[in-house]
């Protein structure tokens, strides 16, 4: 089992895996973090490989964990090779607002992910916050939008497709589906007709879900399972409650409602057999291509949550070709603007792929 090094060592891994070195070197960014003289550890950033001519967004982790990459001058090296231009650099914040798919989706931290704490493999809630209240009221909602717009020189939001509500945890179910409405409708007052997504595990109810078919109309719903197994010895209590028989009945019935559905799963928590016998059989019941996202670490001691196999980079190739292999017949495609953690990048199934990259 090899770990990367240099790019001599992309070069080998992407001979025998038989996929692109720019895909092997991405997930290697993924896995193992950049070097940096900054004092976040944390950063967001586009980059363009000196291989390949799209710009990729990228949210990794600073001076977490031994690497091989570093970011000098805006511009990113493996080893002495230098590998891509790096702009835009900003610090992850736990209460983020960003646009995605150009200016056409839109990730939304409304209740702002700093209340949320729990999953021990989660560093989210360490990272800085930059707000001191959620977008829990409309009058705050209609205040922040009105910034949004400004800075972003637009004059509504009707080219906006999709926003995804990446929230911290409610008091309640109930609580979370009014906030999920709310938004929809004050978010009208700016010609918002585009679809709601909502990624996390506390909406799980069928009557919930119909009062949102009749309320929001159209709709997308995240499972947060992130781990099959042991479950409970690693994530909050409440979200480990929702277990994955309970899952795939709550997505079965989402998707009888017409909604999109997926799941997200944390990559590098337990071993690939695990991984392959659930995948197999979470996968006939989902209508979207899962968001499989790499394990960062987020401090160093998170690492001790990696299971052994993880450590080595191998891994997440062998974990790809799992992937590709449960999903063949699979119309679903991953998009590369959809996960920043991702197993693929420039080819999916043997083959090329184009889609909006950041």
């Amino acid at each position: 089992m090899m770990n990367i090094h240099n790019y001599s060592d992309v070069e080998m891994l992407a001979e025998k895996y038989n996929m692109p070195c720019e895909d092997v070197l991405l997930i290697a960014l993924n896995r193992y973090g950049v070097k940096m003289d900054c004092e976040d550890n944390r950063i967001r950033f586009y980059m363009t490989l000196n291989t390949y001519d799209d710009e990729f967004y990228f949210a990794v982790c600073v001076n977490t964990y031994p690497t091989p990459f570093e970011i000098r001058d805006k511009e990113l090296y493996l080893a002495d090779k230098y590998v891509g231009k790096i702009n835009k650099i900003e610090k992850d914040t736990c209460t983020s607002t960003y646009f995605r798919k150009g200016l056409n989706a839109m990730t939304l931290n409304s209740n702002f992910r700093s209340q949320c704490k729990g999953c021990k493999f989660c560093g989210t809630y360490r990272l800085e916050s930059e707000e001191d209240e959620g977008l829990i009221t409309e009058d705050a909602i209609l205040r922040y939008f009105r910034v949004i717009l400004k800075e972003n020189n637009l004059k509504d939001l009707s080219n906006l497709e999709n926003i995804t509500i990446c929230t911290g945890c409610f008091p309640s179910e109930l609580e979370l589906v009014n906030h999920l409405i709310m938004l929809k409708k004050t978010l009208k007052q700016f010609n918002f007709d585009g679809r709601i997504s909502y990624i996390g595990s506390q909406l799980r109810t069928f009557e919930y879900l119909d009062l949102i078919k009749k309320e929001i109309g159209k709709f997308t719903l995240y499972i947060t399972t992130e781990k099959f197994e042991g479950r409970e010895l690693i994530m909050r209590k409440e979200k480990a409650s929702l277990t994955l028989d309970k899952s795939l009945a709550l997505a079965d019935y989402a998707r009888s409602l017409g909604f999109e559905d997926s799941f997200m799963y944390i990559l590098g928590l337990e071993e690939l057999d695990v991984f392959e016998k659930h995948l197999k059989e979470f996968e006939p019941h989902f209508n979207k291509f899962p968001d499989i996202q790499i394990y960062q670490n987020y401090t160093s001691e998170q690492e001790n949550y990696r299971c052994e196999s993880a450590k080595e980079f191998e891994y997440y190739l062998d974990a790809r070709k799992i992937v590709e292999k449960v999903y063949q017949n699979n119309s679903a495609m991953p998009q590369s603007w959809e996960n920043y953690r991702s197993l693929f990048y420039t080819a999916y199934q043997n083959k090329p792929y184009k889609c909006i990259r950041k």
